[in-house]
């Protein structure tokens, strides 16, 4: 039993792990666009939007450097 547990332990970390962190930010940012689109009017839906429009490469570019600076 135990080594059944193990097992299925050990699966669920590597089926986790199969999505890329790029895959992850775009999930959430795409969750967090649909949720802009419940704003009352255009213009509140579009300031929305734009808090949630960086590209996951610039995320990770500035993540990367605050670690970093973080670090020091």
């Amino acid at each position: 039993m135990k080594i059944r547990t193990t097992i299925l332990a050990c699966i669920a970390v590597l089926l986790i792990n199969g999505c890329s962190n790029k895959q992850w930010y775009e999930g959430i940012q795409s969750n967090r666009l649909a949720s802009c689109e419940k704003e009352p009017n255009h213009r509140a839906r579009s300031e929305c939007a734009r808090n949630f429009d960086q590209p996951y490469e610039d995320y990770q570019r500035e993540r990367v450097k605050l670690t970093n600076r973080d670090a020091q």
